[in-house]
């Protein structure tokens, strides 16, 4: 048996001149990869949120970059400012050391705010009151339960609202009895600022009954009535379901009364 030298000659060239062309495809692919650089993955949107400037009421527009509340530690805090002889109070909102949001709510109970309130439970601080407590919030709302505190941990008030108005309230003396109570939630609303609907109760520090009220929808004919520490009716006015005063009568106490019997003279027969 004879080889073919020429024809093995033949095929080894064909062969290598594959390897050499897949050696050269192989070569350019990886310089193209080292030249062309990987995208980047972004985060998501939905981590990324701006942090207004809320001395300007939006977002600073001389950073383009956005903040991450991420990278801002602590938590969120609120502190009230009342400017004397105005009709509101200010309440400025923190996260961490970083001032997020300016809210000012009027006499009137409607609030306007600057800036942006992230939703879940706010820790406040009152000056002015001297109090403190938690709150929380949602879209920028007080929703749920608000509770406040005295300086040495004593509950003050406990509140509820709703969509940002406040529906129910109790305050406490500081040895824990009730001082007032109310409940707008069936309340007439036909007065702006007027925090005498609902049904609401206040209270002498013994416990007994001081003023009351109830002006709500399921009751056309709405009272206020005030009482003395014994417990006896100084006075009680009657409204319409438009608010306007209907009837009123004051009585005397009773030690008025005693001494007014007294005077009168007395008539033999």
């Amino acid at each position: 048996m004879q080889l073919d030298f020429k024809s093995f000659f033949r095929g080894s060239t064909q062969w290598s001149g594959y390897i050499l062309g897949g050696y050269i495809l192989i070569t350019i692919f990886i310089v193209l990869m080292n030249l062309i650089p990987l995208p980047s993955v972004a985060p998501s949107v939905k981590q990324i949120i701006h942090v207004p400037n809320p001395k300007e009421g939006s977002v600073n527009e001389s950073s383009k970059s956005p903040t991450l509340l991420g990278s801002l530690s602590g938590e969120v805090t609120r502190k009230t400012r009342v400017e004397r002889g105005g009709d509101y109070v200010e309440n400025i909102f923190y996260l961490g050391n970083q001032e997020i949001a300016d809210q000012k709510c009027f006499s009137s109970g409607n609030c306007e705010t600057k800036g942006q309130i992230p939703d879940g439970k706010v820790k406040f601080f009152d000056e002015y009151q001297h109090a403190h407590g938690e709150e929380y919030y949602h879209d920028g709302k007080k929703e749920g339960v608000v509770k406040t505190f005295f300086e040495d941990e004593q509950l003050r008030s406990e509140a509820y609202y709703q969509y940002g108005k406040l529906q129910k309230n109790k305050e406490f003396f500081k040895d824990g009895k009730v001082r007032f109570e109310v409940d707008y939630e069936d309340a007439w609303d036909y007065k702006e600022g007027d925090k005498e609907v609902g049904i609401g109760k206040l209270y002498y520090s013994d416990g007994t009954l001081k003023y009351e009220w109830n002006m709500t929808k399921s009751n056309p004919k709405g009272f206020k009535k005030t009482y003395d520490r014994n417990g006896e009716l100084r006075y009680e006015a009657y409204y319409d379901q438009f608010g306007e005063l209907i009837g009123s009568q004051k009585y005397e106490e009773k030690e008025e009364q005693d001494l007014t019997q007294a005077a009168s003279p007395q008539v033999n027969r």
